[in-house]
């Protein structure tokens, strides 16, 4: 539970309407729970206008949950998603995360610890009613809508992995073990096609495994700065360049290189001013090793997805001097380009964790943060136009909002000129205006708007918000490529929203919360389960088959999309808030159902045998962030939360990358087994921890 107060309160909580009479001349107080009355081990006690029970015999009858800790003294209770937290001997308590101080603090007596009743009942989700000249307390519960959650299922988790008190503004610890990234310091580039032809240090470069086709890559490292230093892990990173066929896999092979050689290597020559390759594209034994280390990924699309490479074995060996460094031999099943840009973090990298001296300490969850929040400022100048670069930009908007530092919003600003021209218009990816994808992009230019005061970005805003006038519509919904997809809610609707709120625009408003509520209520047309889809194909005026039913992802981008809208006041002065909400929370309740033990949400989610998936994962948390902070959703919510990012650190070997993403298609959540890093699956993972983390500045 949170313990930053979001105010400090004196209550009323008890019994005001008392007044000091001879004890005599007062019947005894009588208590009821739905009718029966409820018989303590001792009398309750009135003190300093507030009514006193045992506590245990309260919880038994009012059925909460209860956790002890008996080193603080303190208590932490829950009943139908209602949580409340009380210390023995402190005014100070906490009720759905909010700081309270009570008229009188919890006591002990004759061995019975005793708490405020109005408190404890009314925090329960029970409504009290005091009679005074009977002196008669009825206490009756009152219905819920939502799951309750059973909190004690999520206390005390393994220390190693709670991460529940992390905050991005204190990031340091002791911990000796530290993650560093190193850029690529030589390329050349091999082609069987063109033999003695050389191409150095290209922006992007081509492998290619198919016969007289042939392209490598060699790739070599500075380790100089890791001089003395225990290596304990090393990784190469690798970004798709270019786009291939939809259901486009490719395997990529790394060796350790045995010769030296220089810039103007070609398949023949090694350029290390003396040799030859001992086979023609250093295919021999004493060219490179024999072993190779491999690793799959699937749809290819521009800046996605990432290899993640484990090299371990062949650093350590360098940087101890037991074999020279000679860098890596890249090849490949079939044709891929990779990414070699020289102004980017999207340049092949090693992510190497070190030590100054030999421990078996685990690299922390601090040490992963700081990490992927120099990533964040570092890495990202550059990307695509579209989804897959969208929770990377509202992680660095999130970041500049929290202050952690100006790179943020240079980074961004850095992003978007490659858009937005200095004569307004936009560009590249950006110039043609046709889908409601562009929205994404759109709500961060809002941003970067009302913090520079920029005109071109206003400019750039407006046309994009012109474009959902053009924009193809069937039964209310924009649609994409003729598919109703749940997309939607994310990358457009809250882009609208977030317009009407900055620019006073009604119709904006309007037409993002009908959008939303049209859109869910297609996808739930044919639920399984409740479980909608997450994306229906419409041919004229039949509906096709709808598709990826459960797929974690398209969930995620409908649900962060509902998530996202609560925190408008725009949204929620509309009239149909109240139905907005309805439906937020009803999905909300199917999803907690689904929540797998480990604290992610399956690829499938209603199947056990589906893979655990991160990108779905944040996004759903991410959703729910919004809905517990909003007041939308019970506090007990942010346990489920926390679950998440528990489990989702368990996929990010060092804060760089976040692992088990499947690909954002529907069609191949059925037939590739392959999980992969992503772009999205560590944008999504750092916007949901940011998010959170302004909630969390926002409840000081």
């Amino acid at each position: 539970m949170s313990r930053h107060l979001k105010s400090i309160v004196v209550l009323a909580l008890g019994l005001s309407v008392l007044t000091p009479t001879a004890a005599a001349e007062q019947p005894p107080i009588e208590i009821y729970y739905n009718g029966e009355r409820v018989v303590f081990p001792i009398d309750p006690v009135i003190k300093e206008n507030a009514l006193f029970v045992p506590m245990r015999k309260l919880f038994e009858v009012v059925g909460s949950e209860v956790h002890w800790n008996n080193s603080k003294k303190s208590v932490i209770a829950s009943k139908e998603n209602n949580i409340i937290e009380l210390n023995i001997g402190q005014r100070q308590a906490f009720s759905q995360g909010n700081g309270y101080e009570l008229d009188a603090a919890p006591f002990t007596s004759e061995g019975y610890t005793l708490v405020p009743m109005r408190f404890v009942s009314e925090s329960l989700g029970v409504d009290v009613e005091w009679n005074p000249e009977t002196r008669q307390a009825k206490l009756t519960p009152r219905p819920s809508i939502l799951p309750s959650i059973h909190v004690n299922d999520y206390l005390d988790p393994d220390p190693v992995r709670d991460i529940s008190g992390v905050s991005l503004h204190n990031l340091e610890d002791s911990s000796s073990v530290r993650v560093a990234t190193v850029s690529n310091t030589k390329l050349a580039v091999l082609s069987e096609a063109s033999p003695t032809q050389s191409y150095p240090n290209k922006s992007d470069f081509e492998l290619n495994g198919e016969l007289g086709k042939q392209a490598k890559a060699l790739l070599q490292f500075d380790l100089s700065s890791f001089e003395g230093k225990k290596i304990r892990a090393a990784y190469l990173q690798l970004t798709n360049h270019k786009n291939l066929d939809t259901n486009a896999a490719r395997t990529i092979y790394v060796q350790e290189v045995y010769k030296p050689w220089g810039i103007k290597a070609n398949w023949l020559q090694t350029d290390n001013g003396n040799g030859s390759w001992g086979a023609p594209g250093a295919n021999s034994d004493e060219d490179a090793s024999v072993y190779r280390i491999s690793q799959s990924s699937f749809r290819i699309v521009t800046w996605e997805p990432s290899w993640f490479i484990d090299v371990t074995s062949s650093v350590q060996a360098w940087n101890t001097s037991v074999r020279i460094n000679n860098g890596f031999l890249l090849t490949s099943d079939r044709n891929l380009s990779i990414f070699n840009p020289f102004t980017s973090g999207f340049k092949p990298q090693l992510i190497i964790e070190y030590a100054d001296s030999d421990t078996i300490e685990p690299l922390s969850y601090r040490s992963k943060l700081r990490t992927a929040l120099e990533f964040l400022s570092t890495n990202y100048t550059h990307g695509s136009w579209s989804d897959t670069s969208s929770g990377i930009i509202n992680s660095q908007i999130n970041a500049d909002k929290l202050g952690l530092g100006d790179e943020y919003l240079k980074v961004l600003i850095s992003f978007f000129d490659n858009y937005v021209g200095e004569d307004s218009k936009l560009k590249g990816g950006a110039a043609k205006l046709d889908s409601y994808y562009n929205g994404s992009m759109g709500k961060a230019l809002i941003y970067l708007y009302q913090r520079t005061g920029e005109p071109k970005y206003k400019i750039a805003i407006d046309r994009i918000r012109a474009m959902f006038s053009t924009l193809k519509q069937i039964d209310g919904i924009y649609i994409e490529q003729n598919t109703f997809q749940s997309e939607l809610s994310y990358l457009g609707t809250d882009f609208l929203a977030a317009y009407g709120e900055a620019f006073g625009d009604a119709e904006a408003t309007d037409i993002a919360i009908n959008q939303t509520l049209n859109l869910y209520d297609k996808l739930v047309s044919s639920a399984t389960n409740g479980i909608p889809f997450t994306l229906m194909i419409r041919t004229g005026d039949i509906i096709g088959y709808p598709k990826g039913v459960g797929w974690s992802r398209g969930i995620g981008w409908l649900y962060a999309g509902l998530g996202k809208l609560l925190a408008y006041d725009s949204i929620k002065a509309h009239a149909k808030y109240p139905e907005f909400v309805r439906r937020y929370q009803e999905i909300s309740s199917l999803l907690v159902s689904y929540q797998d033990k480990s604290g992610l949400w399956r690829n499938l989610m209603q199947y056990e045998s589906s893979p655990l998936e991160t990108t779905g994962t944040s996004m759903i948390a991410l959703g729910m962030v919004y809905g517990v902070n909003e007041g939308v959703l019970p506090k007990s919510y942010d346990y489920i939360v926390n679950a998440a990012l528990n489990g989702l650190q368990s996929y990010t070997r060092t804060g760089a990358e976040m692992g088990n993403a499947y690909p954002s298609n529907q069609d191949l959540i059925y037939t590739y087994p392959y999980l992969t890093t992503s772009r999205s699956s560590f944008g999504f993972w750092m916007e949901l921890i940011t998010t959170r983390e302004l909630y969390r500045d926002k409840l000081i």
